[in-house]
Order: C-alpha cells, then sequence, then structure tokens
C-alpha cells in the first residue's frame, strides 16, 4: 500500500479535500504529506511525459546531424550553414511564439531542441570555416549559451544533460592543463540549479561535477598533472577526503530528497569510505602507500578538503553516521599525518604497527556496526556490520593462507559467534518487533 500511495498526486488532492471538509486536521494532514512523501517532486516516470518527449527531440537532433552528415560534401557552403541554422531559427520562433500563448511545456520542448541544435550549429559552422581553435571552447559555450534556458525553464532534463557535458568539458580541461574562470562560475550555476530545483540523478551529476573541478583546480593550483601530485598508492586518501567532503554537503540539502534516496546515497558513500578503511587490513597495501607518503608526501590539497568538511560539519547537527565517516578519515589521514612530518627510520616497523592496529580497528568496527544494529533494531546495519565482517575474514584468509593454526581459529570463533548473533536477532529482535506491530 505505501509503495502506491508514495507521492502520489492523487492522493494528495484526497488529503487537501479531507482537509477542506475537516475530516482531519492540519497536523495530521502534514504527518500523512510527511509520511507518503507528498510534498516531494513527482517521480520521474509520473513525469513521463515531458522527458520522453524531450529525448524524442534529442533523437530527432541526433537523426538531423547524421542527415547532414551523409550528405555533407554534396552540399554548396549557404546550404551547409541553413542546413544548421534554419532548424536552430525556427526552434527559437516557435519557443517565443508558445510562451506568448501560455503553452509553457510546448515552449520548452522547443528551446530543447533550440538548446541541443545551438551546439550543432558550433560544430558545424566551426567545420565550414576550418576555424582552427581549442576545440573544448566549442562545448564550453555551448554551455553558457544553454545555462539561462535551464533557469528560465527550470529544466531538470538539460541541467542533466548539459552538467554531462560539463563533466567532458573538465575532462578535457584536465587533460590538456587547463584551468577557466568558467569553471567555478558554471559549478555555482548547476549547484544553485540543483538546490532550487533538487532532482537526484542532477546530484549525482553534480557529485561528478564537484570532483572534477576539485581535480581541475588542483592541477591549476599545484601546476602539475594529477597523476604527478599522488600516485595510485594514494588514491584512498584523495577520494576518501573528497567523499567525506560530498557527505557533509549533502547533510545540508538531503531534506529536500527521498529519505530512501537519502539513506540509499549516504550508505553507498560511507561503504566506500569503509572500503578505504578496509585496505590498510592488508600490510602489502599499507607498505606502499607508506613509502609513497615517505617519500612524496600528502599534498596540501588533501588536508584543505578536510578543514573544509570540518568547518562545515561543525555547523550540523551531529550524526551517528558522519561522525563514523569522520572517524574513518581520521584513521587513515592521522598516520599519513605523522609520516609527513616526522621522519621514520624503519618503514618496515612503523608499516606493520598500522596494520595491526589497522586490523584490530576495523574488527571493532564490525562488531559496534553489529551492536549498533541490534540497540537500534536496524536490520541493515546489522547486515552490514556481518558483511564487512565476512569480507575482513576473507581478506585474512588471504593473508593467512599458510598459517592454518590462526586462521582455523578466527574462522571458528567468528562463525560461531555470527550463527549465534543471527539466532539471537530472528528470536529476539524480530519477535519484538513483530509483537510492538
Amino acid at each position: 500500500m505505501w509503495s502506491h500511495l508514495k507521492g502520489s498526486e492523487r492522493f494528495k488532492e484526497e488529503i487537501d479535500w479531507w482537509l477542506k471538509e475537516n475530516w482531519i486536521s492540519a497536523e495530521q494532514a502534514n504527518s500523512l504529506i510527511s509520511r507518503y512523501e507528498l510534498d516531494q517532486a513527482p517521480p520521474w516516470y509520473r513525469q513521463s511525459g515531458i522527458w520522453i518527449k524531450a529525448i524524442s527531440i534529442l533523437i530527432v537532433v541526433m537523426g538531423v546531424f547524421l542527415f547532414i552528415s551523409a550528405n555533407w560534401q554534396a552540399l554548396p557552403i549557404p546550404v551547409q550553414m541553413l542546413a544548421g541554422l534554419i532548424p536552430l531559427g525556427i526552434s527559437y520562433i516557435l519557443a517565443i511564439r508558445y510562451y506568448r500563448q501560455g503553452k509553457q511545456n510546448s515552449a520548452h520542448l522547443a528551446m530543447i531542441f533550440a538548446s541541443l541544435m545551438l551546439g550543432a550549429n558550433i560544430t558545424l559552422q566551426a567545420q565550414i570555416f576550418h576555424i582552427s581553435a581549442y576545440f573544448p571552447d566549442g562545448v564550453l559555450w555551448w554551455i553558457i549559451g544553454t545555462i539561462p534556458v535551464i533557469f528560465f525553464f527550470r529544466s531538470t532534463f538539460l541541467a542533466i544533460v548539459f552538467q554531462g557535458l560539463f563533466l567532458i568539458w573538465l575532462f578535457f580541461q584536465n587533460e590538456y592543463f587547463q584551468f577557466s574562470l568558467w569553471s567555478p562560475i558554471l559549478l555555482i550555476a548547476f549547484a544553485y540549479f540543483v538546490y532550487r530545483n533538487p532532482h537526484w540523478l542532477d546530484l549525482l551529476f553534480m557529485m561528478g561535477s564537484l570532483y572534477m573541478f576539485l581535480v581541475n583546480l588542483i592541477i591549476a593550483i599545484e601546476e602539475k598533472r594529477m597523476e604527478r601530485i599522488y600516485d595510485f598508492e594514494l588514491m584512498p586518501l584523495f577520494f576518501g577526503a573528497y567523499v567525506l567532503l560530498f557527505l557533509t554537503i549533502f547533510n545540508f540539502v538531503k531534506h529536500d530528497y527521498s529519505g530512501r534516496f537519502a539513506e540509499r546515497l549516504q550508505t553507498f558513500l560511507l561503504t566506500i569510505l569503509v572500503f578505504f578503511f578496509y585496505i590498510f587490513t592488508f600490510e602489502g597495501a599499507t607498505e606502499y602507500i607508506v613509502q609513497e607518503i615517505v617519500k612524496k608526501g600528502v599534498p596540501a590539497s588533501f588536508y584543505a578538503l578536510l578543514i573544509i568538511a570540518i568547518s562545515l560539519y561543525w555547523q550540523q547537527p551531529k550524526q551517528a553516521k558522519m561522525n563514523v565517516a569522520f572517524g574513518i578519515i581520521g584513521l587513515i589521514f592521522i598516520p599519513a599525518l605523522i609520516l609527513s612530518f616526522i621522519k621514520v627510520s624503519r618503514i618496515e616497523s612503523y608499516t606493520s604497527g598500522i596494520f595491526i592496529v589497522m586490523n584490530i580497528l576495523f574488527f571493532a568496527y564490525c562488531i559496534w556496526k553489529i551492536y549498533y544494529g541490534i540497540s537500534q533494531r536496524e536490520k541493515g546495519d546489522f547486515m552490514r556490520g556481518i558483511f564487512y565482517l565476512f569480507v575482513w575474514l576473507i581478506g585474512r584468509y588471504i593473508v593467512l593462507f599458510e598459517d592454518y593454526l590462526t586462521t582455523s581459529i578466527i574462522f571458528i570463533l567468528a562463525g560461531v559467534g555470527l550463527y549465534y548473533l543471527n539466532d539471537y536477532w530472528n528470536k529476539t529482535i524480530e519477535r519484538q518487533q513483530a509483537s510492538n506491530q
């Protein structure tokens, strides 16, 4: 029943009618609206009409582009120019006409077509006149020319498409070692749009845009390519700092998204941090990371991301999941900080110490996760704790493969413990939950 009523516009109209007839109080109406997420934007499949039309326009533009390409050599230059300019002009005229007639959706669709044809024209005219330039600038001006349309029509479809183009443009900026002041301007524009018009897919694109922008900014500040700033061994530190920063920013806006999406996104990002934590339970991986830190140190930009995340989280109500996230990052960065400022004479002994401590702490985290799930009656946390423990056991099996005695003791104790934990949940927790219902 809940899944059918969730986000239902018809159910929202019914609640408004109940309120009008005084069948329910305003407090009850608000409770129902919050419970069934009726104050959220309708899911994409309930807006399928505009989306399908927009996608069909995208397909038509691709077809027009292919048709022009197929006959390109046979067309004289004036016809080549008009082949792109005429559809662009017609779409602008239709958009203005529909908007004046009050046909908002039709005007929006016409401007979607015009926005896509704008990019086609930039490419076509550049090819016709053999304009030699830094070719990612064409993508840049395409984005800039479409930003006003995105905001005027509040077009989530165009925002998603052009955030994808923004990602492509940033990728080329990084590849060609370029930085433009348009980078922060466009990032702020897209971020503000997502803030004012929340949509889960647009938010995911924003996560990629922010990451690519930070890489572009670090390259510009360090004046080195990213692979020269840090090698593969330091990837857990950089990605860990970025994930923590994004989690902290997301906390400010997560109330604008459905509870299920917010929970899944936070869990997914926290799982990434747990994976980085897990890497340090392998002695070989820990040794490579320690050697890289001793040799190059940790770039200041990594710490800058952490400082920004801490300052932002300081202004928020504290949450258990975020406290865990900061704790995991602290466990990763504190040894790195020590290695960066203190010269270690014997790397092997220091590596062994980190390896042992990380295994103890990761095991303790698994046990805490299981305990937290039991105490809070949250089966998701309970099962994740068991899953992390299982993954840790597989890792110990690989590492201690030749140490049969130690491995056997660990597996026997863990297997017995997991059996009784599951039995305890099934007999006690689920029975209590069933009785409460």
